[in-house]
């Protein structure tokens, strides 16, 4: 939290050298591994402890949002 508040007080010429780093990091990434795609994964969850019929619709929807 202090760390966010010092990083936004600092002018843009004291933050540059980090997102040059940034910047050069990000791009030797990509140069080892130009097929990368970030694809998260959803976590599966635990059915409720109620009726099973709302179990299974929780399920069913979880399913949609992490196959879209």
């Amino acid at each position: 939290r202090r760390l966010g508040e010092e990083w936004r007080t600092l002018p843009d010429k004291e933050k540059q050298p980090f997102r040059d780093e940034a910047s050069r990091l990000k791009s030797e990434h990509r140069a080892a591994h130009p097929d990368y795609k970030y694809q998260p994964k959803c976590k599966k969850r635990p059915p409720a402890h109620n009726s099973r019929a709302t179990a299974a619709a929780k399920t069913a929807a979880i399913t949609r949002i992490c196959n879209n």
